[in-house]
Parts: C-alpha cells; sequence; structure tokens
C-alpha cells in the first residue's frame, strides 16, 4: 500500500494506493495500481525498467549525484516506479495539460511518507474514465512516450532534495525545475548517443527520441520567447500574472542550459550542476553567482541577449562567445522564431518606449535606420520620468548592431 500526502488542489488523489509488483531490475521496482491492472503489458514494463537501468540512472545520477538508500527501501539502490490513475485523477482534463507524474517529497524522509525512493506515474486513460472531462482520453501511446521523461525529470528532483537538502539553493522552484528539464534533455542526449556544444538543430536528432525526451522543453521555451517580459521567470515558483508555468519552466531551462555552454565542457558539465546543487546558500541566484563566478543580474542580462542575437544571419561582427549557445541551433526548432521585439523606434527620431519587466527577464525592442544619422542618447528612466537609482534597480542595456 503506498499513499502520499497531496496537495490541497488536488482533492481527487487518493489517500492510499494498492499496487502489485511488475517488473524488478537493477535500479528499479515498477509497482502497477490494481485499480488500473493491465495498463501495460509484462513486456512493456520491462522495457521502462531495462531504459531506466541502462539510460536514466547513469545520466541523472552522473549530472546531480547518486541518491540516498531510505530506511524503507525494497533494496538498496533501487527504486520504486509506482504506475497509478491516483496521478491522473490529479488532472480535470486531458486537453488542458496534465500531470504525468510526480515525486513526493516527503517519501525520503524518515517516518513520513512511504519511506522509500518512489516517483509516481500516470498510466493510459483510452477510456477517459479517470477525469471529469466527458470524452477526454489518454491513449497508450502518448502516456507511454512521456514516461521515461516523466521519470528523468522527477529523478533529479529527488536527488536534489537528498543532496542539497529542503532548504538548499536548488529547492527553489524555478532551477529546481530548470535542472530537471535539464535532466529530460541529457538522458535524451543519452539515448540518442549525442553530447552538448555540439550545435544540433531539430534534424540532427531521432524524431522518436525528440518526442520522447526534448519536445516539452523547446514548446515550454516558445511559450517564454512569445511574452518574455510578462514573467519573473527567474525569480518565482508561479506565473505571477496567470497559471501558466510552462513559460517559468523553458525559461529555467535554457538559462540553465546556457550556463553550461558558456562555462563548462561538454564532458564536464556534470560538475557544475553538482555544484550549483550542493551550494552552501540558501538563496538560488546567490547560488548560480558563486557556481559560475559572475553575478547572477549579469548572467540573466547575457542570456536575454542570447535569446534574440543567437543563430541571426544579420548581425553585424562576430558575436562575443558569453552572448553564444553551442548547444542548439536554436532558431532551428521553429517554424518562426517566436522572440520577436514588440516596439520600433526610428534613430531619427526623438519618444519614448514604456516597458513594465519583472526581476530576471528582458524586453526587446528595434531602432532602426533609414540612413545615416547623427549620434543617438538613450536614457533609463522610471514611469514618472525621473532617472532610474542604481541601488534599487540595476538596469542592463544591451545593444546588437545587424545590418
Amino acid at each position: 500500500n503506498f499513499s502520499c500526502v497531496t496537495e490541497a488542489q488536488f482533492p481527487n488523489a487518493p489517500s492510499s494506493i494498492t499496487a502489485e509488483v511488475v517488473s524488478v531490475s537493477g535500479n528499479a521496482v515498477i509497482f502497477e495500481d490494481t485499480l488500473a491492472a493491465g495498463s501495460y503489458t509484462t513486456a512493456e514494463y520491462e522495457a521502462i525498467a531495462a531504459n531506466f537501468d541502462d539510460v536514466i540512472f547513469d545520466a541523472d545520477t552522473l549530472y546531480f549525484g547518486s541518491p540516498a538508500d531510505v530506511g524503507g527501501d525494497i533494496a538498496p539502490g533501487q527504486m520504486v516506479i509506482l504506475y497509478s490513475s491516483g496521478v491522473n485523477n490529479m488532472t480535470k482534463d486531458y486537453r488542458e495539460g496534465y500531470i504525468s507524474g510526480f515525486f513526493c517529497a516527503n517519501d525520503v524522509i524518515q517516518d513520513q511518507g512511504n519511506n522509500a525512493k518512489m516517483f509516481y506515474v500516470a498510466v493510459p486513460d483510452p477510456t477517459g474514465q479517470y477525469t471529469e472531462a466527458e470524452g477526454d482520453v489518454l491513449s497508450k501511446a502518448v502516456a507511454r512516450e512521456v514516461t521515461d521523461r516523466t521519470v528523468a525529470h522527477e529523478f533529479q528532483h529527488l536527488i536534489n532534495v537528498q543532496t542539497g537538502g529542503f532548504n538548499g539553493a536548488a529547492q527553489a522552484v524555478w532551477i529546481n525545475e530548470g535542472l530537471s528539464h535539464l535532466a529530460e534533455e541529457i538522458v535524451g542526449h543519452a539515448a540518442a548517443g549525442l553530447a552538448p556544444g555540439a550545435e544540433l538543430a531539430q534534424a540532427d536528432i531521432d524524431g522518436t527520441i525528440f518526442n520522447k525526451y526534448y519536445v516539452d522543453n523547446f514548446l515550454n521555451l516558445r511559450q517564454y520567447l512569445l511574452a518574455p517580459g510578462d514573467t519573473a521567470a527567474l525569480l518565482n515558483s508561479q506565473d505571477p500574472r496567470g497559471n501558466n508555468t510552462f513559460r517559468m519552466r523553458g525559461a529555467a531551462w535554457s538559462f540553465v542550459r546556457y550556463l553550461l555552454d558558456r562555462f563548462g565542457a561538454p564532458a564536464t558539465e556534470w560538475q557544475l550542476t553538482r555544484q550549483l546543487i550542493a551550494a552552501g546558500t540558501p538563496d538560488a541566484r546567490e547560488a548560480v553567482g558563486q557556481v559560475f563566478g559572475v553575478l547572477f543580474n549579469d548572467l540573466a542580462a547575457d542570456w536575454s541577449a542570447m535569446l534574440v542575437i543567437e543563430d541571426r544571419a544579420d548581425v553585424a561582427g562576430p558575436v562575443h562567445p558569453k552572448l553564444e549557445l553551442s548547444s542548439y541551433q536554436l532558431r532551428s526548432f521553429y517554424s518562426t522564431y517566436p522572440l520577436r521585439p514588440g516596439t520600433s523606434l526610428g534613430l531619427d527620431t526623438s519618444g519614448a518606449v514604456t516597458m513594465d519587466l519583472f526581476t530576471g527577464t528582458a524586453e526587446y525592442f528595434t531602432l532602426p535606420a533609414s540612413g545615416a544619422t547623427l549620434g543617438t542618447g538613450l536614457r533609463l528612466q522610471t514611469g514618472s520620468g525621473a532617472d532610474l537609482s542604481t541601488t534599487a534597480v540595476v538596469p542592463h542595456l544591451v545593444i546588437v548592431r545587424t545590418k
């Protein structure tokens, strides 16, 4: 029997689950909820366990550290993966986004939760019996596709809380989610035989592997790029202007990937992620500055500039290395690049561009010139027209010259 303390917003989640063992491997024991018996065949569960052993376990433990054994573990070193319709019950409508799985931190605390290293994963729901939305279904093919990236994602959360502690810097939601979305990526690399820093285009990644491990990261980043100034992506645990956590996740993953590309080497970047989790400060932004040796605000500004410069052919002159992303040809993953400067103000005119920004994010605008112009002055002011005080706000203005 299993149970987990769940959030109040998930009233349909069960307080206890009865499950049976359906597969055992070197690093995994897979349980299936008796209420969802037959969700996968024995061969499918064995394939899931084998993929955890051969791909997910090695990639995640390299980048984030080894999980510690818990008193109630079935066997030393083994993880419990519980497939339960109780996870499906936490979603009202699959079409609006759904919870594919989670890790419950109480499970790894002595005498709390299930006292075991474990993850909870949704099962296929081909008839829509587990949600409130009539006629809504979760096909077996889709459920199976997201299983491996869900486990890769949640495994980082488990290692993070064990290694960095409940008050560690990397427990801040934005960086914790960024690292877990990085886990999806590095497991995808392991499955495809790829390495970071290779300037990958979408065509370089096998389509099946891309859909299994990578697609969510690029879709989430697209949400951020469509409205980059509209959320404190590198600060908040949730979107301050709505319940869209996807753009926070996309931005956080992109920021972590950028940091590793800029300061790490493909073969040893895992050392930086481990340092980030084990940082001795409870403040995530301070930890980022400590690990990478540059103030967080400067890094956020450089990352924001990289997003608009990356892979452009019309930038006048060489791009500074700190404004490059070496792992991906970012624009190849979108039919139309979603980041579009929203305001245009000619260099030969006088005017103002008004923006409302959250901490750690950016807004973009263009200053086109129709021909030769005299010197141009730019001034940063508050909404009332006063000059910004650098003691209260540290603004960063990055100018990119294009042809």
